[in-house]
């Protein structure tokens, strides 16, 4: 499954991503380096693709056309056994965020 790079939240909306697609939660861009599928850090110009020049805003959404979104890397390098223990783990915390003090 696919999230915002920037908060985590999960992207329902997985068929158009458009350059000015935003997250329902955050509202960071969508269509950028860091929640696309070829973007590794390290790599020239940090993209598993022969891209034809830079993208200096890896934050911001841009027009690449070798753009897909990455749906097993959310948050920048945590894969999906990592992403269901998180979320796993949120939904037990907020079972006990709602008690009462004692």
């Amino acid at each position: 499954m696919a999230s915002c790079y920037h908060c985590g939240t999960l992207i329902l909306t997985l068929s158009l991503i458009g350059r000015t697609s935003e997250c329902e939660k955050c509202h960071a861009d969508l269509r950028v380096c860091k929640n696309c599928a070829w973007y590794a850090p390290g790599q020239h110009w940090d993209c598993h693709e022969n891209i034809p020049e830079a993208v200096t805003d890896k934050q911001r959404g841009n027009f690449c056309d070798y753009f897909r979104l990455n749906d097993n890397s959310p948050n920048g390098g945590t894969n999906k056994t990592s992403q269901g223990e998180q979320i796993a783990r949120s939904r037990f915390k907020a079972l006990f965020d709602d008690t009462p003090g004692e």
